[in-house]
């Protein structure tokens, strides 16, 4: 058996105490829920959701408040429910007049909606059958056992559902001997599932976790006391929540303790704790070997209390309120009534808090940041003495807070309290057929990993189960591919010139595919130290994969070659190989490892500076001393001298002219770049190649072996790299680049690359990236169909111009543009414009386009006729093709439906294209595209394809002190 492993959950823990209002349709939780950073569990405690009159108390409680309350939770939760890897939410409904907000939702419908649906039935408690003793003890609101995940208002069984196995899921059950609570979303688009919801009276709790995680979800239990008046009515009491997560046993309470500042109202308090502990009960409703299921509050392995619990300060109003002026908040501490009761061990004896540095929770006068006492005179309106009343505890090891802090929304008396905890958990043996729901190949993947002799308990095993499939393979098709491309030279009459070239290419891809697979596999030894950069690597890798392997196969289809029908098959199979293992390790890194960037100041901006001196004093050091006639190897020792001194982050290694002196070192591009090390290290420092201002007709390629090199020209339109190349010439679209690059972290500054083969001869590519973290900086590029060909990998272009016709920027990267301008040419006649067309072809693959802050126009051909065609923003090259354009200039130039089909209805579907904050003529949305793959994007979503976000370009774009822009730009 592989050896266990701790896997580490983030846990969003807040309570509040609302005072009896309900939720308006002007409330925003997404700061209260810290949406942006994406936690694996919510935990979210209310009181007084209704007011405590006797109507509520005695008779029915209103569950309208509590229906309102889930749905602006789910609307904050999944509105932002695009993870970088996946599709783009729908728009979000706002909540208008005659939407179900204003409805009067039941909560038992509401719950419905939110929870997520399975074709088996839930038995949460993995049991067979209800003991009938245990059903009249303790009623079935303690144990969750439904079809469909259907519950009534109260969280609940409905007495009418009916009790059933289903024969046909033997497949899913849990090696342990019961069913996991298998829950795939009931809208294909949440991230977040609600796992549990319950109220009692005004005490409200719910628990979402996000939909990847429910599926490992067991027994589920709710328990609640009640502790109002005479100690028997559920105005104050708790509600307690029990589930098994993994191996792992959580116990989650919300309590409302009784409230008053007399002396002695602590002791009632006390008396609370102690009796929700004695007399809250979660039954084993069946005998089972898993005698680690817990029946008590602290017999649980991880335990959290949240909730208004009531206690004061020991103070007088004025004594409380000039320690408050003062900001003694040690002092004031010193007197709260719970760290005294604690620390007399009268209550919460071996339970832990939190230091507190925000200011008491209550009690303030409604709509302001004064407490009450502070404006209000009115004699009805009582004094209350400032305290910390709402507090978070938790029980067990395993638990470590991260944060302890208080929102500001002056929508109650009270203000809310937020916790953040990462909780260790123990896997569960993860049986294949729950694992291979990460990839869009279920059914392969179980044959695969039916060769794996024991369940591991996370699927970052199987990943690497079939990485080692996948090198093995791909070294079989490098193989037979070169005997095949021997063959062609050999007889070269039998093969046409596009043949030719679409197999020189598989071999030069599968060959770089196999170096990709070599890396992975080094990187998984050590995935589980793995840092966030590492994992976006490999998982950018994988894609890469993905993308080399399609662009084969489209090359030997587009070049009408036998040899296409030959390996076709293998291909094809190969391929989902590949999809099954891009899906079992993005899946695995991604759950073990999260990028949180939740805070506001990395939103906007992200401390970026417009223009760093390092780079441009290189560049001044270059142009000075590398001057008409001077010999720049002298410069050498001085570049050395500024990459050491100067402080920036701009490391050079050596730096090498090219140009038509004596004196230059090179008088091509291509031989400066032979001479460049292999296999360099980024510590090792940039080969710097200065390129003088001249025309160099010459086709250049950066093999994956040389890494590290930063182009550094005079400018655009001086240093100008170009040629001809195109696919009607007898190129493939993959080797009619001018310009291309496969080497890590290339770096092209004031260059201008081109392709002057112009429309008539379709596919010409000026640049082709192939290279993981490659930057382009005020560099052009020109063409006309396929001018960039952002093939594959993360990629950064700044202050660049692109000018093309037909998919002009096209490929399957993570490509991202920022400060560009973008100018559509004109193209020949019935032919139309088209900026990008995404490649992507597994929704697993991490990439996308993003244009951020640029210009959208008319090159001046076009200018001077714009009704010679139309322009669209992009078309769907592949079914998962992912674009989006945000905060950029568009001009009338874009057609106003925006977006062009690819093949008729074909992938509008599965797509992802998104706007968001754009301006400009061209920018208006009211008649845009109405595809089911199209949306427009809120705050949250957008935030996913940043710098931060899409290619956690924050950890290695510095090193080439290239200014970028880690979120979006401030908005008023």
């Amino acid at each position: 058996m592989p050896t266990q492993q701790i896997q580490s959950l983030r846990v969003f823990v807040a309570t509040w105490n609302v005072g009896g209002k309900s939720p308006h349709s002007g409330l925003n939780l997404d700061a209260l829920l810290h949406v942006h950073s994406e936690f694996d569990v919510y935990v979210l405690g209310f009181q007084e959701i209704v007011p405590l009159n006797a109507g509520n108390v005695l008779v029915l409680g209103d569950n309208e408040p509590a229906a309102k309350w889930l749905a602006m939770i789910n609307q904050s939760l999944n509105k932002s429910s695009s993870s970088s890897g996946g599709r783009l939410s729908p728009k979000t409904p706002s909540f208008g007049a005659g939407s179900m907000f204003f409805a009067k939702p039941s909560l038992k419908k509401i719950s419905e909606s939110f929870r997520t649906e399975c074709r088996r039935k839930l038995k949460i408690c993995n049991c067979s059958t209800f003991s009938e003793d245990i059903v009249r003890k303790y009623g079935r609101e303690s144990c969750f056992r439904c079809p469909e995940g259907l519950v009534n208002q109260s969280g609940v069984l409905s007495d009418d559902e009916e009790d059933e196995d289903d024969d046909d899921d033997d497949e899913d059950e849990d090696e342990g001997g019961g069913k996991v609570a298998s829950l795939v979303s009931n809208q294909m688009t949440m991230k977040y599932g609600l796992v549990a919801s319950k109220q009692m009276v005004g005490i409200f709790l719910t628990v979402w976790m996000r939909k990847e995680l429910i599926q490992h979800v067991s027994h589920l239990r709710i328990s609640s006391v009640t502790r109002g008046i005479m100690g028997c009515l559920g105005n104050k009491g708790c509600i307690a929540v029990s589930l098994q997560l993994y191996k792992t046993s959580f116990c989650f309470i919300c309590s409302h303790l009784a409230s008053g500042e007399r002396e002695g109202d602590e002791r009632r308090r006390n008396l609370d704790v102690i009796e929700i502990l004695k007399n809250t009960s979660f039954p084993r409703i069946c005998r089972t070997s898993f005698t680690r299921v817990p029946d008590r509050i602290t017999k649980h392995d991880r335990v959290i209390w949240l909730g208004d619990l009531n206690y004061r300060i020991a103070l007088s109003y004025s004594e409380t309120k000039t320690l408050l002026d003062k900001n003694a908040w040690d002092t004031l501490l010193n007197k709260d009534q719970l760290k005294i009761e604690r620390d007399a061990g009268r209550v919460f004896k071996g339970w832990h808090e939190g230091k507190i540095f925000f200011a008491p929770t209550y009690k303030y006068s409604y709509n302001s940041d004064a407490y009450a006492g502070d404006t209000s005179k009115e004699k009805k309106n009582k004094r209350r003495t400032p305290a910390w009343c709402d507090r978070i505890l938790w029980h067990g090891d395993g638990i470590r807070q991260l944060s302890y802090v208080r929102g500001e929304s002056r929508f109650s008396d009270h203000r809310p309290v937020c916790s953040v905890f990462v909780v260790d958990v123990e896997p569960s043996p993860l049986p294949p057929n729950i694992a291979c729901k990460s990839t869009p190949y279920p059914k392969l993947c179980r044959t695969i990993l039916s060769a794996v002799k024991s369940s591991p308990s996370d699927p970052y095993h199987y990943g690497k189960f079939t990485m080692k499939q996948c090198l093995k393979q791909a070294r079989r098709l490098s193989k037979v591919i070169n005997r095949f491309a021997q063959r062609v030279e050999a007889d070269p009459g039998t093969s046409t010139v596009e043949e030719v070239s679409a197999v020189a290419d598989c071999g030069e891809l599968a060959e770089l595919s196999v170096e990709y697979l070599e890396t992975v596999t080094e990187e998984l030894k050590a995935a589980e130290l793995m840092t966030a950069a590492l994992v976006d690597r490999v998982t950018s890798l994988l894609g890469g994969v993905v993308t080399n392997q399609q662009t084969c196969l489209d090359g030997l289809v587009d070049a009408k070659s036998g040899f296409a029908t030959a390996i076709g098959t293998p291909l094809g199979n190969l391929t989902r190989l590949y999809s099954v293992s891009l899906g079992l390790v993005s899946h695995a890194l991604n759950r073990n490892l999260k990028r949180y960037k939740g805070s506001k100041g990395k939103i906007f901006g992200g401390g970026n500076k417009p223009v760093r001196e390092p780079l441009e004093t290189l560049i001044k050091v270059l142009r000075k001393t590398c001057d008409k006639g001077k010999d720049c190897r002298k410069a050498n020792r001085n570049l050395g001298e500024l990459g050491e001194t100067s402080g920036g982050s701009i490391l050079v290694r050596e730096a090498v002219t090219v140009g038509p002196y004596e004196t230059d070192n090179f008088p091509t591009i291509t031989e400066a770049v032979a001479a460049a090390p292999n296999h360099t290290f980024p510590e090792q420092g940039y080969f710097v190649i200065y390129a003088r201002a001249g025309l160099y007709e010459e086709y250049v390629v950066i093999s994956n072996k040389k890494r590290n090199i930063m182009l550094i020209g005079d400018g655009i339109n001086k240093t100008i790299i170009s040629g001809n190349h195109s696919f009607i010439d007898g190129w493939t679209t993959y080797n009619s680049s001018t310009f291309a690059v496969v080497g890590d972290r290339f770096v092209a500054v004031d260059v201008t690359f081109r392709n002057t083969a112009g429309p008539e001869k379709h596919q010409a590519v000026a640049v082709r990236n192939n290279a993981d973290g490659s930057t382009f900086y005020r560099c052009s590029f020109e063409g006309y169909q396929d001018t960039l060909y952002v093939h594959s990998l993360r990629q950064f272009y700044r202050e660049c111009d692109i000018y093309g016709t037909i998919d002009f920027i096209f490929g399957n990267a993570a490509a991202i543009f920022q400060n560009c301008n973008i100018y559509a040419r004109k193209p020949m006649a019935n032919q139309k414009n088209a900026v990008t067309a995404h490649g992507r072809t597994d929704p697993n693959q991490k990439t996308g386009i993003s244009i951020i802050n640029c210009t959208i126009g008319a090159a001046p051909d076009l200018a001077a006729d714009p009704k010679s065609t139309m322009t669209f923003l992009g078309r769907p090259w592949k079914p998962y093709s992912r674009t989006v354009y945000i905060q950029s200039y568009i001009s009338d130039v874009v057609q106003p439906v925006g977006w062009l089909e690819w093949n008729g209805t074909t992938g509008l579907d599965t797509i992802s294209y998104g706007e968001f904050d754009n301006f400009g003529p061209g920018a208006d949305t009211s008649k845009r595209v109405q595809w089911s793959g199209y949306s427009l994007l809120n705050l949250a979503q957008a935030m996913n394809f940043t710098v931060y976000n899409f290619t956690l370009g924050d950890t290695w774009l510095p090193q080439t002190d290239i200014p970028f822009y880690g979120g979006l730009l401030h908005t008023e």
